[in-house]
């Protein structure tokens, strides 16, 4: 997760975006730096772990100073929220709570794609009505599955030697054979 978040500021500095992270992973001096920045409002966005919003002192001192000044707020791997979901996190139901904190007005966007229906009505009935749901297919133009058969290891090997540089492109996924 802490490279995901890196690669996130990283691409958002690349767009002239500050963005600045706040999670468990950071040390004091990390965190104070982050906060001086964030209640300044250096900042265009701010990365929180779900973690992190359980803590009375994020929601306290950070997050109430500056609500009035959150114009979207992102919850990223939503299906997490729900009971129903195969990656449920405990963690995310503080967003819940979160929210109920924030201005009736705030934006909020929910993104998840591997939520079912059951799990979709779990997060709206969890996030609330206001909650707009738009879902897209699954089938989509850059993804694309293939199977390979190959009986014995070496062959496997010897193919993945000899496509190793197509693989960034393409996923292949090498199944032994039964």
């Amino acid at each position: 997760m802490l490279s995901l978040i890196r690669n996130q500021i990283d691409s958002a500095a690349k767009l002239g975006l500050q963005v600045v992270s706040y999670n468990s992973a950071m040390d004091d001096s990390q965190k104070r730096t982050a906060e001086q920045s964030i209640l300044s409002g250096q900042v265009d966005a701010i990365i929180v772990s779900p973690e992190q919003l359980g803590q009375s002192y994020f929601a306290e001192k950070i997050l109430n100073q500056i609500s009035d000044n959150i114009g979207l707020f992102v919850v990223d791997e939503a299906h997490c929220i729900s009971d129903w979901g195969h990656d449920f996190r405990p963690d995310y139901s503080r967003i819940v709570r979160v929210l109920n904190n924030m201005p009736n007005n705030l934006p909020v966007l929910a993104t998840t794609a591997t939520a079912n229906n059951r799990v979709v009505n779990d997060i709206k009935a969890q996030l609330g009505e206001r909650l707009a749901i738009i879902r897209g297919s699954l089938t989509r133009k850059s993804l694309r599955l293939q199977n390979i058969n190959i009986s014995n290891k070496s062959e496997r090997l010897a193919w993945l030697a000899q496509n190793l540089k197509n693989i960034h492109r393409h996923r292949y996924y090498l199944r032994k054979n039964d």
